[in-house]
């Protein structure tokens, strides 16, 4: 019996090798058709967003009225300040780095502007005040029951994502707004804002309202573009700032207002009054972002699964080398230079590789659906994406090769335990015979 555990030695030596040749190549592969960086930078942002928890209730009130208890004031975003230097905006329309010359002063009517730090816009028309719900976008993923209907236990209080999902609370709960909304009437500005059955079927809920510029990325919703040498601009813009196919932002209706009230009411560019730039009337708008919504090909995704598609490259490289290369390779010394004379240590060495190749067959197996769901989601976005088509028959591969590493470690397992070897007996040879 002997040769069986001889048989299977040998076959574990070619699969060594086999192995390691197929794991070059997923890597490769994998390297090779994974998304372009400006494709995943946006992804990414777009994941990053999932984690924000939609406004729940809110509370808008004048300047004169008290604040709400148990309520958190509500920012639009984040005007980023400005660099000292030297305002002739008067006479020029020009700002410099260096304060004013004494001819800048005197002559050209200039100022010296200090430096000013990042202000949030917490006014836009009335003060607003808000509580978040209480759940991200993957767990309201979780209570969609197909695209259009809640499971048990929930109800639908609008629409939740791009691809048009319900937005599911639970029975007890009190709905999230479904709309927002100014009106001009006369002299007067109103807004109407909150909870209405009516617009269920058809409005995607309010999600987070922020203030942008109308040419700026509304995936940078912290920050405002001015044209002027002198603002402090964000310096890690997302090159891609929206999807090719679906919008990611609905346009908050007459909510347009100039951007020198938008300053003066925030108390920003220290009530100069004058806004730097070439466009003497530079108008903004409120926008309320959706949830970027995976298609019907998905259903599920999970935050580990954001986590390695973060860190694609680095996860591929460290499950080569670490899982894959040195796993199988401090197998590959162990099958070689073990020579055990105590058949109880053979047996507990073989138990600790066993367990060792079902935690490879468990990471393994995670590593590759994540990474197949993670396909789906750029394949769902990006029709010419190659990754998708790739890892459908690698990640089925790499699974097989796990089931026969930890079988093949098995049945060896199996032979020692029951299989008793052949003695050897010493022949006595009579030279003389």
């Amino acid at each position: 019996m002997v040769e069986i555990k001889e048989n299977i030695r040998c076959f574990q030596y070619m699969f060594f090798y086999l192995f390691i040749s197929f794991s070059f190549i997923y890597l490769r592969i994998i390297s090779k058709n994974s998304p372009e960086e400006s494709d995943k930078e946006f992804l990414v942002k777009i994941t990053d967003y999932w984690k924000k928890k939609p406004i729940w209730k809110m509370k808008v009130i004048n300047e004169e009225d008290e604040e709400p208890e148990n309520m958190e004031k509500y920012s639009f975003g984040i005007w980023p300040g400005t660099y000292k230097g030297c305002n002739c905006t008067k006479k020029y329309e020009e700002y410099y780095k260096d304060f004013c010359s004494q001819e800048n002063v005197m002559i050209n009517n200039c100022r010296n502007l200090e430096e000013q730090s990042a202000i949030n816009i917490y006014k836009y028309y009335f003060r607003y005040y808000v509580t978040y719900y209480d759940s991200d976008y993957l767990t309201l993923l979780t209570r969609v029951e197909g695209i259009n209907k809640c499971k048990t236990g929930y109800k639908k209080c609008g629409l939740l994502d791009t691809i048009g999902r319900s937005f599911c609370v639970k029975e007890e709960e009190d709905c999230v707004m479904n709309h927002f909304f100014f009106k001009e009437e006369g002299e007067y500005i109103y807004l109407y804002y909150g909870f209405d059955k009516n617009y269920t079927e058809t409005n995607k809920v309010v999600n987070n309202l922020i203030v942008a510029d109308h040419y700026w990325c509304l995936l940078d919703e912290e920050y405002f573009e001015d044209d002027f040498i002198l603002f402090k601009k964000k310096t890690d813009e997302v090159v891609k700032c929206s999807p090719k196919k679906e919008e990611i932002f609905n346009s908050v209706p007459n909510s347009d207002v100039y951007k020198s009230y938008l300053y003066k009411i925030n108390n920003i560019y220290n009530g100069d009054g004058i806004i730097p730039g070439r466009n003497t009337y530079p108008t903004v708008c409120l926008y309320s972002m959706i949830y970027y919504g995976l298609n019907d090909m998905l259903v599920e995704y999970y935050n580990y699964d954001i986590t390695i598609f973060k860190n694609l490259k680095l996860f591929n490289i460290l499950i080569f080398i670490i899982l894959k290369v040195g796993i199988q390779f401090g197998y590959f010394l162990f099958i070689q230079k073990s020579n055990f004379k105590n058949k109880i240590r053979e047996i507990i060495y073989n138990i600790i590789w066993a367990f060792v190749f079902v935690a490879y067959l468990v990471l393994i197996w995670i590593f590759n659906n994540s990474l197949y769901r993670t396909s789906l989601f750029i394949f769902s976005k990006y029709s010419d994406n190659n990754l998708y088509e790739q890892i459908k028959s690698l990640k089925i591969i790499d699974i097989i090769c796990g089931f026969i590493i930890l079988a093949t470690h098995i049945i060896k397992f199996v032979s020692i335990i029951f299989i008793k070897d052949k003695k050897k007996f010493s022949e006595f040879i009579n030279e003389d015979k």
